[in-house]
């Protein structure tokens, strides 16, 4: 009777391990991100890119125009064929679908401290007219002369991750 059950329990984990593996092969990353995402294959162009620093930021030589400006061309490295209109003015009255065509992109930089050590914290938020609903986040920290190019460069992964997701969902 013992070896009965032993024999079941074992017959029985075998068979979920083997419908768990099959049903992990199934889903697959873009569809993931599809599930994710989705919302990202309405949009045609970007029009609202903008880096808002907060705390001591300005203090250790950051910038909120500068910063801008690298996140505007970090994208035009990374979003080939999609366009950045920013002189393009929605209307309220405009129609559900003209609104989701329109990409935004929010980078928050938030910083603490002026010498060492200087922690900061970056918010990366992509989306629609309506929503952000993509969202990176990155923690670091380090001396005033190293905090700022660590910034730039994790403005500029953050950008790189946005941009393979985008276009990962759109196939």
């Amino acid at each position: 009777m013992k070896k009965n059950i032993l024999l079941f329990i074992i017959f029985i984990t075998f068979l979920s391990l083997f419908f768990i593996s099959s049903a992990q092969e199934d889903i697959n990353y873009s569809e993931i991100l599809n599930i994710l995402y989705g919302e990202f294959n309405d949009i045609e162009y970007f029009n609202f890119i903008y880096v808002h620093i907060d705390g001591s930021a300005s203090k250790i030589g950051l910038n909120s125009e500068e910063l801008t400006k690298y996140a505007k061309l970090k994208f035009k490295n990374n979003f080939a064929y999609i366009d950045y209109k920013e002189d393009i003015q929605l209307q309220e009255n405009a129609s559900e679908t003209e609104k989701k065509k329109k990409g935004d992109l929010f980078i928050k930089v938030w910083t603490v401290g002026e010498d060492y050590p200087v922690a900061y914290h970056i918010k990366c938020k992509a989306g629609n007219y309506f929503d952000y609903f993509w969202e990176q986040e990155v923690l670091g920290y380090g001396s005033k002369e190293n905090v700022p190019d660590s910034i730039k460069k994790s403005i500029g992964e953050l950008i790189e991750q946005l941009a393979i997701d985008f276009f990962t969902t759109r196939g």
